[in-house]
């Protein structure tokens, strides 16, 4: 599985504004008690899914991702479209599950066991799915080389045909199904998955340095949606997505660079009041048809297993940091305490996300994102977490890591200094690990910010077809408002206000104000006046604070804006009574 919302492989989860009044800390997170309560109940070591069979590298077969219909090649295939008729149309029989599971036959006929998550992930991309998660039933065992093909599909049928009616009783989703014989065994596997968005005519092949994802979700109830690319051996880049689409509807251009033969690309959204980000979709785009036929599962770090879990801890701190370095970033400092925490949590967060208990999840993830024992004011934070079943090697779980975009987000972000890591085996031969990242605000300077908050105000006009917003220079007054807001002396609301009053008062014209406050300035959502007004002009200005209370800190973005009559509908502000139009916007950084 991968994900709190797609099993256990990875979670990679980004932390992001919620409700509350000015002034309240926008994320809460679970406390310390909690976390200690359920590490007190957390089993010492758990199981890990059986049958699957390690392996370093797999070649794959030509993957046509151009098949639009279902094939009848082989028996199984005929089997699978008369019992899907029989069934009715609720099912969609997938020609890029079929490829995929054509392939993990495939693997189990060579190896004798079920190719790992990394493997199937890399199948399922590669044949041009774009499921966030997927499903596995199977039939196998041994067969003499004496029995014939069609001896053994007779005697298989009712076994297959009884696998084939389970999987087409759900009723909805998409199905597929892969047979292999060889090495005296056979199997008939079948692979299953509900898509989360609909893209409209998605190909895997493009042309040029950029490609634009088109289609909507089928998830009710969505607040944002954040797409990440991959590029080249380390990079990984954010999304653009249309700011004139309206949810469930999404047009998002991902940066593609044309020296990369491929690219992976995760789509995730955060639900209304949600603080954590979930996947609903990862595909892979390549620049020719036959490219990346071949998986590699060690492509980062020295490729030695560990002993246990202390050993697998300091092996991936050492392989991660020689990645970084390795990337031009700077390495990360351990924090022992958190990764103490954090090693208690890995086996029961395996096993609550096995069970799909996505409340306990969220409590594990949120709980060890607040960094409780890491020191020093928190601006952001990662969470990946992924288990290996049949491998408890360091370089495995980070190449499959950073094979993630979401992965990569975490692991390769540039400002993130510090790192705790929390791993615990899997019985008999896997391991589970977590992995926390954190940056900080260090300085009190926002000037950068500013200019990115601004620049990021016209990208969305210029969406919205209206002129650039006119900058005004700063105030001393707006400087002290910001001033006072980053040493808790005064809340946001009364910051503002007391600046208002004196720009206003000091130039005789009316103003309108405006704030936000938000954990990530890449997440900022103008209310419709900012992004549709004909004319705006507007003073910025950046800062950040720590709520009391609070694990983290918060950006606080404070507008002054020119009120030019009834054109401009921000809330005016005469020079003699300061008003000030307060809302709350929140930001994304996780999984």
């Amino acid at each position: 599985m991968k994900s709190v919302f797609y099993g256990v492989c990875g979670v990679l989860c980004v932390a992001c504004g919620g409700s509350g009044g000015l002034g309240q800390p926008i994320v809460q997170f679970p406390s310390r008690g909690d976390l200690d309560s359920l590490a007190d109940h957390a089993p010492t070591e758990v199981a890990a899914n059986r049958g699957v069979a390690d392996a370093e590298q797999w070649e794959m077969q030509t993957a046509d991702v151009r098949q639009t219909q279902y094939p009848s090649d082989t028996p199984l295939d005929q089997l699978l479209v008369s019992s899907a008729a029989v069934h009715g149309n609720g099912m969609y029989l997938s020609p890029q599950l079929r490829c995929a599971a054509q392939e993990a036959a495939r693997f189990y006929v060579e190896h004798g066991g079920f190719p790992d998550d990394g493997l199937r992930e890399h199948l399922l991309v590669r044949c041009g799915s774009t499921l966030p998660s997927h499903g596995v039933n199977y039939v196998m065992g041994e067969v003499p080389d004496s029995v014939s093909e069609a001896e053994l599909q007779k005697s298989l049928r009712p076994q297959v045909q009884k696998l084939l009616d389970k999987e087409l009783a759900v009723g909805h989703g998409e199905l597929a199904a892969g047979y292999a014989r060889g090495k005296g065994r056979y199997i008939v596997t079948a692979f299953n998955g509900e898509p989360q968005v609909e893209l409209n005519d998605f190909s895997p092949v493009v042309t040029g340095d950029s490609v634009t994802l088109k289609g909507v979700l089928k998830v009710r109830s969505v607040d944002s949606i954040t797409g990440l690319a991959t590029h080249g051996t380390y990079g990984v880049s954010r999304c653009d997505a249309d700011p004139t689409k309206r949810l469930p509807a999404f047009s998002i251009t991902c940066p593609i660079g044309t020296e990369d033969a491929t690219a992976r690309i995760e789509l995730a959204i955060r639900k209304p009041g949600q603080v954590l980000m979930s996947p609903v979709a990862q595909l892979e785009v390549r620049h020719q048809e036959q490219a990346d036929l071949t998986y590699n599962a060690a492509t980062y770090g020295t490729n030695k297993p560990a002993a246990d879990p202390v050993s697998f801890r300091a092996a991936l701190f050492q392989d991660l940091n020689e990645t970084r370095k390795a990337a031009g970033l700077r390495p990360f400092t351990l924090e022992p305490a958190e990764s103490h925490t954090a090693e208690r949590l890995a086996p029961y967060l395996f096993q609550t996300m096995a069970l799909g208990e996505e409340d306990q999840v969220s409590t594990i993830t949120l709980g060890l994102l607040a960094g409780w024992d890491v020191h020093g004011t928190i601006r952001d934070g990662g969470f990946f977490f992924d288990a290996l079943n049949a491998s408890r090697n360091p370089t495995r779980w980070l190449s499959r890591a950073l094979a993630s975009p979401l992965g990569r987000w975490v692991l390769l972000e540039p400002e993130a200094t510090h790192i705790a890591i929390g791993a615990s085996p899997l019985a008999p031969s896997g391991v589970t690990a977590i992995v926390t990242t954190y940056s900080f605000f260090d300085a009190p300077d926002h000037r950068a910010d500013e200019d990115a908050a601004f620049a990021e105000l016209n990208r969305q006009r210029h969406a919205h077809g209206v002129a650039e917003a006119r900058r005004i220079n700063s105030d001393q007054a707006l400087k002290s408002a910001l001033t006072r807001v980053n040493k808790g002396t005064s809340s946001t609301s009364e910051a503002l206000h007391v600046a208002l009053t004196d720009i206003s008062q000091a130039q005789n014209r009316p103003l309108g104000g405006y704030i936000m406050e938000t954990t990530d300035l890449h997440q900022l959502k103008f209310d419709r006046e900012f992004v549709e007004s004909s004319t705006l002009d507007v003073e910025i200005g950046v800062t950040h604070y720590r709520a009391p209370g609070a694990a983290w800190g918060q950006y606080a973005l404070l507008f002054v804006v020119v009120n030019h009559g009834p054109v401009n509908k921000m809330a005016e502000q005469h020079p003699s009574k300061a008003h000030v139009v307060a809302t709350r916007r929140s930001s994304a950084r996780d999984l």
